[in-house]
């Protein structure tokens, strides 16, 4: 529902009490109390809780920072596995283990 509703955009700049990084408090608008009300009178998710829905809202802001590219890009290239590649010390060339 929160993909639907909220672009990523908008996520980047609210987590759901806004106590982190300067961001405001989603909890704060009309908009999540709506949410809260759909999630709590649907028929796929009625049971769910406040504290439920509280938990769901602020994994999703937190994550918004790692949505669309985000998370690649902070992450450093993988180290290849030592296993796989084997060196030719002598000539410099890399022979891949797994063509033997």
């Amino acid at each position: 529902m929160l993909r639907k509703i909220t672009g990523n955009e908008l996520a980047l700049k609210y987590s759901l009490q806004g106590k982190n990084k300067n961001k405001a408090a989603f909890d704060q608008l009309a908009l999540y109390k709506v949410i809260c009300r759909a999630v709590q009178t649907s028929d796929v998710a009625g049971n769910m809780t406040e504290k439920g829905i509280e938990k769901v809202v602020s994994r999703w802001f937190s994550g918004a920072s790692g949505r669309h590219g985000g998370r690649a890009k902070r992450q450093k290239p993988a180290p290849q596995q030592d296993a796989a590649i084997e060196i030719n010390r002598h000539s410099g060339d890399e022979t891949d283990v797994a063509d033997d």
